[in-house]
């Protein structure tokens, strides 16, 4: 995708530009506005920007995209990014992975009741006999990555895909890393 501010080519999976790091797919005419508001905005509050020396960006100052993907998650050197809600970096004190057990109390309930209709020769309790351990056994556990923050923990991303929410925290542990 073709970032209307910088010209910079993109993959087409990414919301903000590599390069500049501006919103994708944001019309001209909405830019248009929105800096037309902005101006009506500095000069009601006449406010005047005062030069400043041009010094050598750093890491630091840019926001480098060092991760992103087609369902929603962007890692940069300053937040992490899931779906439509953003985590400052610097706010995280540790990141670990939170294995969520599923809900199986029907397997249970299931077991218990098809050894009892056993026990009063009904021979379909075998089913639920049975099928109480089937289904303990398809009941899949959940995967989150488990944010401890200054304000409390967080867990984001409950899905069954451990390699992938691994991979994330991966990603994050290496963008506070080089953040220092």
């Amino acid at each position: 995708m073709l970032c209307d501010d910088c010209g910079h080519e993109n993959p087409p999976d990414l919301q903000f530009c590599e390069d500049c790091n501006s919103k994708l797919g944001i019309s001209q005419i909405q830019k248009n506005t929105e800096i037309q508001e902005i101006t009506q905005i500095q000069e009601i509050t006449k406010i005047r920007e005062i030069p400043q020396k041009h010094e050598q960006t750093t890491y630091e100052d840019k926001e480098i995209t060092s991760y992103s993907d087609d369902k929603g998650v962007r890692i940069t050197n300053k937040r992490a990014i899931f779906e439509n809600k953003s985590y400052d970096l610097t706010n995280i004190l540790s990141i670990s992975l939170h294995v969520e057990d599923p809900y199986r109390n029907p397997a249970i309930i299931s077991f218990v009741i098809g050894g009892l209709l056993l026990l009063f020769n009904q021979w379909w309790g075998v089913i639920l006999l049975f099928g109480g351990p089937l289904i303990w056994a398809l009941s899949p556990k959940k995967y989150s990555i488990r944010m401890f923050r200054s304000s409390g923990e967080t867990d984001i991303l409950s899905i069954p895909n451990k390699v992938y929410v691994q991979n994330i925290i991966d990603k994050m542990n290496e963008a506070i890393k080089r953040r220092g």
